[in-house]
């Protein structure tokens, strides 16, 4: 299976991106700086460059996959508007996620202390 990871050098990323390798799949992972490139091909990975704000990347990147494992967000947000500006800026990336996959079959994985407020907001339910 084809998966991209967000986040793959994040905290959760680094344990799943391994993982997901061992267990015989082919990752790639959103890098957005060559040190973040860097750190996921050590993992294993492949690299596509980009970063969460750039929604049309995310959905050719997500169309391009057997599969998503989101576990990325906008942390640089923080300071200047702190969790509920990461928060906010959840929604359109996940409703990214879900215009490419829509009707696919393909998995979205979301995990962290953003996706579940989201979802809930959708108007509809998710799993």
């Amino acid at each position: 299976m084809r998966v991209l990871v967000t986040g793959g050098t994040g905290h959760s990323g680094s344990y799943i991106v391994p993982e997901l390798i061992a267990a015989g799949h082919e990752v790639t992972g959103l890098a957005r700086s060559a040190t973040a490139a860097a750190a996921l091909s050590a993992l294993g990975a492949k690299v596509r460059r980009g970063d969460l704000e750039d929604l049309d990347g995310l959905k050719e990147a997500a169309a391009d996959s057997d599969g998503v494992v989101h576990v990325a967000n906008r942390q640089d947000l923080l300071p200047s508007g702190g969790i509920d500006a990461v928060a906010a800026a959840e929604l359109p990336i996940v409703l990214a996620y879900g215009e490419a996959l829509e009707g696919t079959g393909k998995p979205l994985v979301a995990a962290g202390s953003m996706a579940s407020p989201l979802f809930g907001s959708l108007g509809r339910p998710a799993t």
